[in-house]
């Protein structure tokens, strides 16, 4: 079963709903979406939740609220 972009949109929504911490968010992605996914995702969508995880690495890598809701609008039309 392939791990769709719609999918990773709904869940990175729900996310961010919780609250917009970076360091939460990226970590999540990095557990619940790579460590679980990663064999079942296309090469965009994992270029996608890369960019999310290393979020974590510092202020030049982190997404601001608008850019995480515009990536979650953007998964969920593909």
């Amino acid at each position: 079963m392939t791990y769709s972009k719609h999918q990773f949109g709904v869940e990175l929504q729900q996310q961010i709903e919780k609250g917009v911490d970076i360091t939460r968010i990226a970590r999540w992605a990095h557990h619940n979406v790579c460590l679980r996914h990663a064999l079942e995702m296309d090469p965009e969508l994992k270029d996608i939740v890369m960019q999310i995880i290393a979020m974590e690495e510092g202020p030049e890598f982190e997404f601001s609220e608008e850019e995480l809701r515009k990536t979650v609008e953007d998964l969920m039309q593909s």
